[in-house]
């Protein structure tokens, strides 16, 4: 899975933010070795999670729910809510669930990521 912090309505990846600012995160899941059936529908859900370095616990701060046909790589933007100042690490936790029962053998897939650390100032 590859991660990237996007100011909204923007296409490069920054580290840092102002603190009135939302922001969009992205991200590309290779599914390649999920040995899905063809034209298997994905119902996709996740959560976005913003930990304040130096306490505090995590905060959700974004989430998605899309039904999305199945292809080799994924990719997700979820927009979050604007943070306060400070340092934080992001972590996203995504579920992809067939949306039809299609029988036992088709995979839930869970991936979970952490961002590096991200300033708002």
């Amino acid at each position: 899975m590859e991660w990237a912090n996007l100011p909204a309505n923007s296409y490069q990846g920054v580290t840092s933010l102002p603190h009135d600012q939302n922001f969009d995160v992205k991200l590309t899941l290779d599914i390649t070795k999920a040995s899905l059936p063809v034209n298997t529908q994905l119902d996709v859900t996740g959560k976005l999670f913003a930990k304040k370095m130096g306490g505090g616990s995590r905060q959700v701060i974004g989430e998605i729910q899309r039904i999305l046909p199945s292809t080799p790589i994924i990719d997700l933007t979820i927009d979050s809510a604007a943070l306060t100042q400070g340092l934080y690490r992001l972590e996203a936790l995504i579920e992809l669930n067939p949306a039809e029962a299609v029988g036992s053998a088709v995979p839930k897939i869970d991936a979970a990521i952490q961002g590096g650390l991200f300033q708002v100032y």
